[in-house]
Parts: structure tokens; C-alpha cells; sequence
């Protein structure tokens, strides 16, 4: 399935990601590929499978306008420990016993 470089730059500004024209052409190529595998999935006769078990209704689409989502509550109310415009998160109980030398 062809992929427009127009497309890939409509996504692009909706990510807010900036793309040299090299990376255009490339992901043309890598969505397109990506499509069309889903569309061979698409064919697929699935008629006789039970629909998977979900518990929460589908989440909302937002608006494809490109402009921000706002936050309800600003990050530092919400980020354990707040240096803008970085937070910290606690370690996970994985990594805790990796000592500090290894971890660079």
C-alpha cells in the first residue's frame, strides 16, 4: 500500500516530530510495507472466532488538529520528584539490585 510523503508528514506534525526529506522517503517505504502486511491480516477469515474479551469500551479518538492535549493537573503535582522539564520515577523492584556502576 503506497504511503504519501504528504501523509507521512501530516503524522509527523501530529507527533510534533521534525523529519529531514531522507527520513520522508524512508518511512514512506516502512509504513507502506507496515500497511500492507496489515492488510493482508485484514483478509484473514477470522468469521468463526470468538471477538476477544475486553472489560473497558474503546478509548475516545482525540481531534486530528495537531494542537496539544492539555494537562489537568501540571506535571510537578503528579511527578514524585520535579525539575523542570525532567521528573523522576521510583526504581523499579527489577532494578534494585543492579548496582549503580552497572547501570551506565
Amino acid at each position: 500500500m503506497a504511503v504519501s510523503p504528504h501523509e507521512v508528514a501530516h503524522v509527523a506534525r501530529l507527533a510534533r516530530l521534525r523529519l529531514d526529506p531522507g527520513e520522508v522517503d524512508r518511512l514512506c517505504a516502512d509504513l507502506g510495507t507496515i500497511l500492507g502486511h496489515a492488510n493482508e491480516l485484514a483478509r484473514v477469515d477470522v468469521s468463526d472466532l470468538e471477538p476477544p474479551a475486553s472489560g473497558a469500551a474503546p478509548c475516545a479518538l482525540r481531534s486530528d488538529d495537531g494542537t496539544a492535549e492539555s494537562m489537568l493537573r501540571p506535571p510537578e503535582l503528579i511527578a514524585p520528584v520535579w525539575a523542570h522539564p525532567f521528573f523522576s520515577v521510583p526504581r523499579l523492584a527489577s532494578h534494585a539490585a543492579i548496582p549503580a556502576q552497572e547501570q551506565a
